[in-house]
Parts: structure tokens; sequence; C-alpha cells
């Protein structure tokens, strides 16, 4: 239950701290660029271009996670699909 997972997070605070660093590196480069297309262009043209940020995003963190990583069991590349698609829904929410 709750005990297993504080005690995974326990074991885990490395790479948990390594997927708050890639977020951080990504996130407010993906958002204040896609501002400034949104501020300076049209819809289509930011559309496009949240895509192509969100693609490198997940590019660059797939890339970190596996350098930098030590999960056993996930692959660095689901991880990255989930931290970005978790961002990106929170980022349509707010």
């Amino acid at each position: 239950g709750l005990n297993e997972l504080f005690k995974i997070l326990e074991e885990k605070k490395y790479d948990i701290f390594i997927v708050m660093c890639a977020n951080i590196c990504t996130n407010p480069v993906v958002v204040f660029i896609s501002n400034c297309v949104y501020l300076f262009s049209n819809k289509s043209i930011y559309v496009i271009s949240v895509i192509i940020l969100e693609l490198f995003a997940f590019i660059f963190e797939y890339i970190f996670y596996a350098k930098y990583l030590d999960f056993e069991k996930v692959s660095p590349l689901l991880i990255s699909l989930i931290t970005n698609s978790i961002s990106f829904g929170l980022g349509l929410i707010v």
C-alpha cells in the first residue's frame, strides 16, 4: 500500500531528482518559446510549434533519463512519455 510507495520513493530519491531536473530544464524553455510564438504568430503556427517543442522535450528527457536513471523495470522512453504527458496535460488545465 502506501508504505510500499514511500519505501520505493525513499529508495529512488536520486532517480526522482533526475526526473525533476530534466523537467525543470525543458519545461520553462517549451513554455517560453511557445508563448513567444503564440504572441507573434497565428494559431496554426503556434500549434505546430508546440508539437515540435514537446517532441524535442520528450527526446531530450529520454536521452537524459537513459544516461542518468537507474530504473530496472521501467524504460526511460516510458518515463519520458509519462512525465511529458502529465506536464502537457497540466499545462492544458492551467
